[in-house]
């Protein structure tokens, strides 16, 4: 998908907002939104589909799954569905949207479900109204739960939008299946992580594929266990936060870069901490403090 659909999604949800005078999070009522651009909510009995729209010119209906009890998750999937309604007039009477289609680190989607994403995100978290919000503290996933529960979002469309606009050097990693899925960074990370492969021993992500409890704090993770770069200092650290996903057997995690770890570290080298009682876990597995 080029930048012009991007722009044009976020364009478009910012209209809205101007047209509204939206100033506040809670004036954000998408049922009402959808009605006055002249789409009509409510809830069905869908079978294999997140949301529907079906459309007659400039009228049309949106259909959320009745089922969907998480309100961030339903209030994402109406503004997903009006993004169709608003960007997609050309594609047809009816566009039915799966739970993969709003899943951000699924990668084979529809062009047209990006741009629904992207105008879904814009509408409910203002850019004017999150973006401040995002700096007033240091990065973890408690300020995102609370920007979450303040703008009635689910956490992972928030945990992106915050991403998008954080100062700090961060990265938002989703791991499926004890892998490394998807991760989307801020612009100065300055360092990649390997998708596809599994998750490293001292991260704290790997507990919960391994049956354990998170514990859901900041943590210190040397950062090879996540990150790769040519310039990696070998016992650099960095902050780890995971929170588990249980529904989707997935875990989120958001890594933070608080200081200098730049080095002389060969990405294809594996530095094997020593043993430290005072700061590892009783089995050896991994610095914490």
């Amino acid at each position: 998908m080029g930048n012009t659909k991007r722009s044009w999604s976020k364009l478009k949800a910012r209209e809205i907002i101007k047209t509204l005078g939206i100033s506040h999070p809670t004036q954000v009522e998408i049922e009402d939104i959808a009605w006055i651009r002249g789409a009509l909510v409510k809830e069905e009995r869908l079978e294999g589909s997140e949301g529907r729209l079906v459309r007659q010119k400039n009228r049309g209906i949106i259909s959320v799954k009745a089922d969907i009890r998480e309100l961030g998750k339903r209030r994402f999937v109406i503004a997903h569905e009006l993004g169709h309604f608003e960007l997609h007039k050309e594609l047809g009477p009816i566009m039915v949207c799966t739970d993969d289609d709003m899943l951000f680190w699924r990668q084979k989607r529809r062009p047209q479900e990006e741009e629904a994403n992207i105008f879904a995100a814009e509408l409910l978290m203002p850019e004017e109204l999150f973006s401040s919000k995002s700096k007033c503290s240091d990065p973890s996933l408690g300020l995102i739960e609370q920007l979450a529960s303040e703008f009635k979002v689910s956490l992972t469309a928030t945990a992106l939008r915050y991403i998008a606009f954080s100062p700090y050097r961060c990265t938002l990693v989703i791991s499926e299946n004890k892998k490394i899925k998807w991760y989307k960074a801020t612009k100065d990370f300055n360092y990649y992580l390997k998708t596809g492969i599994d998750l490293h021993r001292y991260s704290v992500a790997i507990d919960f594929f391994e049956g354990k409890t998170l514990a859901q704090k900041i943590e210190s993770v040397f950062a090879n266990a996540w990150i790769q770069g040519e310039n990696l200092d070998s016992n650099a650290m960095i902050k780890e936060y995971s929170k588990a996903l249980p529904s989707y057997n997935a875990v989120m995690t958001l890594l933070w870069i608080d200081e200098d770890i730049d080095g002389f570290y060969s990405e294809d080298e594996e530095v094997i901490p020593k043993y430290d009682s005072d700061h590892f876990t009783p089995d050896g597995k991994r610095w914490r403090w």
